[in-house]
């Protein structure tokens, strides 16, 4: 879960690594990496692709409109105000 966050992290600073550099930081052998990096590109729905050809990982940097970013927000304090609802309403019940 760190690698995935700090490599997210990366992203945007950085547009392209090289698998071999990358591999190496993660303490695997450049086949490896390359799975491991799949899988992570897999599991995450990560905006990536792997240039096998020149050996890169490259990161496209996807931008949320603000629009987009006040949607995700709203429906995350929608989920929260509905919990406390809940749970209010069960202690109310049980006195």
């Amino acid at each position: 879960m760190l690698v995935t966050l700090s490599l997210r992290f990366t992203v945007v600073f950085i547009k392209r690594l090289t698998l071999t550099i990358l591999s190496k930081s993660l303490n695997l052998t450049r086949e490896e990496g390359e799975k491991w990096i799949a899988n992570l590109i897999k599991e995450t729905k990560m905006d990536a692709k792997i240039d096998e050809s020149e050996g890169t990982v490259i990161l496209n940097h996807t931008h949320n409109s603000v629009y987009q970013q006040v949607i995700e927000k709203t429906k995350g304090l929608s989920f929260k105000a509905n919990q406390i609802l809940a749970t209010a309403l069960k202690q109310d019940n049980v006195q």
